[in-house]
């Protein structure tokens, strides 16, 4: 269905659906609410879409056209900027600012692109692509303005760090709605351009700005840093049933009955302790994530500053996430069966641990900003070493290794940093 031909009353059913599903972060999704709140009956709102997927697959197509407008209208801002150093960090600031501006002005479009445009991944729709490969042009241009002439794989990789990042900052003005609250957050204009700032420098300067350092032991650190097999935990019954069926039946034919039989239980014995399948899907989460958090502690203590710590982070990400197969299934069944558990926030003294090295590293004077601030971009490192692996699961080691280095280096020195491809001896 194109965005442009929907009828006003597919329109109106598109706006309460996200209003409605958007109060529970699109986790439990029924038409009920919305035929109430419209004074429908389930068989009217079956006359404008035919089930559930195609209203879903609308929103979608409403969300993408949307999102198209505002890359559209940055590229047309971007056009009069001039070239060379300063005319780039414009441009950057722009990005960030019109993120944020998009996302605030759609109450619901934030927790809807976490939890359905990159389930399954974006990149299977070929838009992302395409609206990132539509500013090479422009930053192409500024850059050449500075004598800086990066190949198209260079260019692209640093407009998908600059996405990346600008998506992830959003989040900071989002936490009312990812705790299903409907209302849009109050945001002064001194905070907003606050926040717009904040989010800005940290994608053109990183962590470490103009400190990268450019020597960095990639390869020992994998080495080091990686959790191999036999330190992983015993593989969840579920995660393994959930292997096992997918593996015979296929993700469509995956049904929670035919799991709860490879558990060896009726389903109405798996939900027993359980509210429903939502529920339980969230608690294992978080107790997977619980331990995750917990194999940070180590392996940190031999390593000497924040560029081989914070590159430690991701490669334990990466190989954990690699080293259990049963989880990677499980997301990819979660994806394809439409099922969004809403994990609740990890507990704070947790989450602390986990990024106490980068507090660490600010307080030795390696890095710059406040805690709040530093504890806000930390997630975005492990974020990304996880989706390297979840998005490409065939991918071998050498190309996720590399993969890594290149974000590393990204997430050290900001979009402009210099000697992105690090050499594959090192």
């Amino acid at each position: 269905m194109n965005a442009a031909t929907l009828t006003d009353r597919q329109k109106e059913i598109i706006s309460t659906a996200f209003t409605e599903w958007g109060r529970i972060n699109f986790s439990h999704m029924s038409l009920s609410p919305i035929a109430e709140r419209l004074g429908l009956t389930k068989s009217a709102l079956y006359r404008h879409f035919r089930n559930k997927d195609a209203l879903v697959a609308a929103m979608k197509e409403v969300f993408l056209h949307d999102y198209e407008g505002m890359h559209g209208d940055f590229r047309r801002a971007a056009e009069w900027l001039t070239g060379g150093a300063a005319g780039a960090r414009e441009a950057v600031r722009l990005f960030v600012r019109d993120h944020y501006l998009f996302f605030l002005n759609h109450p619901y479009y934030y927790i809807f692109f976490l939890a359905r445009i990159l389930r399954p991944p974006m990149r299977d729709s070929g838009r992302k692509n395409r609206i990132l490969q539509e500013q090479t042009g422009l930053f192409r241009r500024l850059l050449a303005a500075e004598g800086r002439h990066p190949g198209d794989e260079e260019l692209f990789t640093r407009l998908h760090f600059l996405y990346i990042s600008s998506v992830h900052a959003a989040a900071r003005v989002f936490i009312d709605c990812r705790t299903g609250y409907s209302r849009v957050p109050d945001l002064s204009e001194e905070r907003f351009r606050r926040e717009v700032d904040r989010a800005a420098r940290f994608c053109l300067q990183g962590f470490m700005g103009a400190g990268v350092p450019d020597d960095l032991d990639y390869r020992g650190l994998e080495n080091s840093c990686s959790v191999p097999r036999e330190e992983m935990p015993p593989p969840d019954r579920i995660f393994s049933a959930v292997e096992a069926v997918v593996s015979r039946e296929g993700l469509r034919n995956a049904s929670v009955d035919k799991i709860a039989a490879q558990v060896g239980v009726s389903k109405s014995s798996l939900y027993f302790y359980f509210k429903n399948k939502d529920d339980l899907f969230r608690r294992m989460l978080e107790r997977e994530k619980e331990y995750v958090t917990r194999i940070y502690a180590d392996r940190f203590e031999h390593l000497p500053g924040f560029a081989e710590r914070s590159y430690c982070c991701m490669v334990k990400t990466a190989t954990y996430t690699r080293n259990n197969p049963a989880l990677l299934t499980f997301f990819d069944w979660l994806r394809f069966q439409n099922i969004a558990p809403a994990v609740k926030a990890p507990d704070p003294s947790l989450t602390r641990e986990m990024h106490s090295f980068i507090l660490t590293a600010r307080d030795r004077g390696e890095i710059d900003g406040d805690d709040d601030e530093l504890m806000s971009v930390g997630p975005l490192l492990y974020v990304a070493a996880f989706r390297i692996v979840m998005e490409n699961p065939g991918l071998g080691w050498a190309e996720t290794a590399r993969r890594l280095r290149v974000f590393h280096r990204l997430c050290l020195g900001g979009v402009f940093v210099k000697n992105l491809f690090p050499p594959e001896g090192i």
